[in-house]
Formats: C-alpha cells, sequence, structure tokens
C-alpha cells in the first residue's frame, strides 16, 4: 500500500511539474520594494491522466492591494470571464487589450466585478490584457485557441 502511495505521489507531481514548464513570469517594483506589475507568459505543455484526456489550467488568480483579480478560461475559445473582487465606482479603472504585436485593439472604461470580454472577432493567437486600477497594472497573456 506504502509503494502504490508513493508512486500515485510521483506522478501527481510529475504532471504539475509538465503543466508548470515553460511559464515565464515577469514583476517590476518600486523604490519601497512594493510588486507593481506582473506579468506571465503561458507556454504550458499538456498532460494526460489514465483517460487520456488532456489537463491544462484554465482559471488564473492574482492579488493587487485590496483586489482580486481572477481570469478564466484561459486559453479560450473566444470569450473570457474577468472577476475583480473589491473594485466600485471610485475606483479609477480599463481594461486594455493588445495583440501580440503590442496593436491596441480594445479599451473597456466601464469595469464592473465581473466583465465579460469577446475575443471571438480575433483570430487564434496570444493576448495581452492590461488591466489598470488606479495606477496599478496587472497584465495577462490570453491565447486564443
Amino acid at each position: 500500500m506504502k509503494s502504490i502511495f508513493v508512486t500515485f505521489i510521483c506522478v501527481t507531481l510529475s504532471s504539475i511539474d509538465c503543466l508548470a514548464q515553460g511559464n515565464s513570469y515577469t514583476f517590476t517594483y518600486d523604490a519601497n520594494g512594493n510588486r507593481e506589475t506582473r506579468s506571465i507568459d503561458l507556454n504550458f505543455k499538456s498532460a494526460t491522466n489514465n483517460n487520456q484526456e488532456t489537463i491544462q489550467p484554465s482559471v488564473y488568480k492574482e492579488n493587487i492591494e485590496d483586489f482580486e483579480i481572477t481570469l478564466f478560461p484561459n486559453p479560450t475559445n473566444g470569450q473570457i470571464t474577468l472577476e475583480i473582487k473589491g473594485i466600485n465606482d471610485n475606483n479609477q479603472a480599463s481594461i486594455n487589450i493588445y495583440d501580440f504585436s503590442g496593436k491596441l485593439l480594445e479599451v473597456h472604461n466601464k469595469i464592473e466585478v465581473i466583465n465579460y470580454i469577446d475575443l471571438s472577432q480575433y483570430s487564434n493567437g496570444t493576448y495581452i490584457l492590461r488591466i489598470l486600477i488606479d495606477k496599478k497594472i496587472s497584465e495577462w497573456t490570453v491565447i486564443k485557441k
């Protein structure tokens, strides 16, 4: 029984390692050491379970001061949901969408707690989602497949 448990743990850890390989994380900090921005470049590989189903991460979260940002699904077939807990009408906020070359595609200035962003009119590829809340920036790489 002990060897089965150890084997299960090893296989699980190997699967997690496969999912994390190739990701790139970039952080910027101010002079006081406070994180100002975070960018994740998702270059993940698929792992398979015993039923040969593809397992890929799809929900991403980040906390910036009083805000909890959740983005899903990623990769997407078109529509993504961006949840920003803690935001209200007193916050200056916007969501900008760029293609991978840096061309600005969309600007959303009316930001709610739950925001739906439709990328279906764009071709498959990688897009940058930049969230600005009260001069704090959070960047996300979104893959449309």
